[in-house]
Formats: C-alpha cells, sequence, structure tokens
C-alpha cells in the first residue's frame, strides 16, 4: 500500500491492457464539436470584418443588434457541447470504476461489461455529483458573505491588513479547493464498487478522505502536476505535438480517471491488492 503503486497501477494496467484506452476517446467529441463551432464563429467573425470596421462597430450600437444573431448562435451552442462534456466525463469516471474492479478482482477485462455497468450508474453518479454541488453552493454562498463583511470591516483598517487579508483570502481559497477535490475524489469508486448514491456516497467519500487525507492529496496534487508537464512538453514538439498531445491526452485521461478507483482498493481493499 502506498502512493507510488496507486500511480504506477494505472499505467501498467494501460501496457498490459492497451484495449482500455479506447473509452477514452469519447472525450474527444465535445473537443471536435467545439472546433467546428470555434472555426464557424470565427468565420463569420472574419465576414463580418470585411463588411465593417472596428471603429464603426464602437461607434454604432446598431450595428452590434444587427450582427449579434449571425454569431449568437455559436455562442450559444457552447451550452449543451458543455453539458455533453460533463455527461461523457461522468460515464468514463463509471466506465474506468469498473474497469479497476475487474483488474482487482482478477477478472478478464471485458468493455462491454464496463460499458453496461456506467450506464448502470450513470443517473446515479449524476444525482451523487448534483447533490455535492448543491451543499457546496449553500456552504459557499455562506462563506462568501461572511469574507464579505469581514472585508468590508478589514478594507477600513488601512492597507497593510487589506494586504495580508488578501493574501490569506487566496491562501484559504486555494486550500479550500484541495480539500474539496480530495473528500469528495473517491465517489465515484463508492458509486460503482459499492453501489451507494447520493449523500451515502458523499458521505462515504468524505469519509475515505478524511482518513487517508496526505495520501489522497499527495495523490491528485502528482497526476495534476504530472498530466499538465506532459501534455505541454509534447505540445511543443515540433510538426507532431498536436497529434502527440491528443494521443498523450488519451493515456493520461484513461489514468487519472483510473486513480479513484485504484486508491480505492489499494487503501480501503486491501485484501484485494494486485501487482502486475
Amino acid at each position: 500500500m502506498s502512493v507510488g503503486k496507486v500511480l504506477e497501477f494505472g499505467f501498467s494496467l494501460i501496457r498490459n491492457e492497451p484495449k482500455i484506452v479506447l473509452p477514452a476517446v469519447l472525450n474527444w467529441l465535445p473537443h471536435v464539436l467545439l472546433l467546428i463551432l470555434s472555426f464557424q464563429f470565427f468565420t463569420s467573425i472574419k465576414e463580418i470584418l470585411n463588411l465593417y470596421t472596428l471603429e464603426q462597430l464602437s461607434k454604432d450600437t446598431n450595428l452590434i443588434w444587427k450582427i449579434l444573431p449571425s454569431i449568437l448562435p455559436y455562442i450559444l451552442a457552447t451550452i449543451p457541447v458543455a453539458i455533453i462534456s460533463l455527461f461523457i466525463y461522468l460515464l468514463l469516471m463509471c466506465i474506468y470504476s469498473d474497469i479497476i474492479r475487474q483488474a482487482y478482482t482478477h477478472k478478464n477485462i471485458s468493455l462491454v461489461r464496463a460499458f453496461l455497468i456506467a450506464k448502470l450508474w450513470f443517473l446515479s453518479i449524476l444525482r451523487t455529483y448534483l447533490i455535492g454541488f448543491a451543499i457546496l453552493l449553500g456552504i459557499g454562498a455562506i462563506i462568501i458573505l461572511i469574507i464579505g463583511g469581514l472585508s468590508i470591516w478589514i478594507l477600513s483598517k488601512g492597507i497593510v491588513y487589506s494586504v495580508f487579508w488578501m493574501i490569506f483570502c487566496i491562501f484559504i481559497g486555494i486550500a479550500s479547493v484541495m480539500v474539496i477535490l480530495t473528500l469528495f475524489y473517491e465517489i465515484p469508486a463508492v458509486v460503482v464498487v459499492e453501489n451507494k448514491s447520493g449523500l451515502e456516497a458523499i458521505l462515504r467519500s468524505l469519509n475515505i478522505g478524511k482518513r487517508n487525507f496526505w495520501q489522497l492529496l499527495s495523490v491528485i496534487l502528482v497526476a495534476i502536476f504530472f498530466t499538465i508537464f506532459i501534455k505541454n512538453t509534447l505540445s511543443y514538439v515540433p510538426y507532431v505535438g498536436t497529434l502527440l498531445d491528443n494521443l498523450a491526452g488519451l493515456i493520461l485521461t484513461a489514468w487519472n480517471l483510473m486513480i479513484p478507483a485504484v486508491f480505492y482498493y489499494e487503501y480501503e481493499k486491501k485484501d484485494f491488492s494486485r501487482s502486475f
């Protein structure tokens, strides 16, 4: 049981079962749709700039209203694309959680089974995250009101207090994001492996995160920085950077989505421990 094994397991599984990368291709769909929308949007902007100068547009508001119908559909279309992207990511969470369950229970990896399980638990994981989002929204609103009130009082005390308060707020904001991410990180594994959903799944994930906080936080931070480093490095490779970036993105997406379930089995189901 170690942070290193949690991070290494996914890559080992991909090396032994390369087919498990295939579901991650679904994650390309919203990117392709967004690329098409962006192309159409900028084509429309180019046509508008061929008809009018920026000076004309800035001075005549009627022109803005005249050209708005030609670009507004592309802007609004990003909303369903964002929803599709979210749904696909939740589906992939379920798929890769079941793939890890199959790996740890010494079953032959079946993508068909993983997709069927994902279909079964998709609504449960969606409902769980919506409940979690609602809870965080309520808590966040209360915290913002408290911080807002304190900010007004502290700003009246002078520049020195204001600077220290701003630094403190930034630190609290970053720390809060890390804590929330850690405590909610195990939701996919809990939903798929333990068949829990809603508030019960959230509380179970909170319990796992609380008992293994530093180990889980270490895993999350290493995964985030490793992913950013690899993708940024490959994107600068001459001629083939974009291709390498997209191919690496498939592997890194699969790897990242397997980590919650791997951590779950390594720290919560130690009797299932498996190595390659």
